[in-house]
């Protein structure tokens, strides 16, 4: 399977984390092609994080601030180092167990522009494998 098509998969699938991130429960959606794509990191949410994206959901005057957020998401999924997020450490903040937390962007060269922060862990163990997880922690404008 090429890259674009598995991108292609994860834009169309990428509803499903939203629905999903609500609820509370880690996010895999991509087990079926986790061997095709390689590199998949599913998506869990802060309550904080899953607030932030349903009021973005909500407001229709924010639709494509919340379409970027969502392509955002998708990305962080398939490749937390893709060159379009600008990944770094963010040093101002620690995950809850003192994790480092990261920012990607959202959105670039907008005033108030929005960012996704994030961890990694903590990891799960499903059939005796260990899956690392990306812990959503904020989406807000940049600080």
């Amino acid at each position: 399977m090429n890259m674009a098509g598995g991108m292609g998969r994860a834009s169309t699938l990428l509803r499903r984390i939203v629905v999903e991130a609500h609820k509370g429960r880690y996010v895999s959606l991509f087990t079926a092609t986790r061997r095709g794509l390689g590199g998949i990191f599913p998506l869990a949410f802060s309550d904080e994080a899953a607030n932030q994206l349903e009021a973005l959901k909500r407001n229709p005057h924010e639709a494509g601030l919340y379409k970027q957020v969502c392509k955002t998401l998708g990305f962080l999924e398939v490749n937390p180092r893709h060159p379009s997020l600008k990944t770094h450490e963010y040093s101002s903040l620690a995950g809850q167990n003192g994790e480092k937390v990261w920012e990607a962007y959202a959105q670039n060269k907008t005033p108030g522009a929005y960012r996704v922060f994030f961890h990694y862990g903590p990891d799960v163990v499903k059939r005796g494998s260990r899956i690392a997880i990306i812990t959503i922690v904020a989406i807000t404008s940049h600080p």
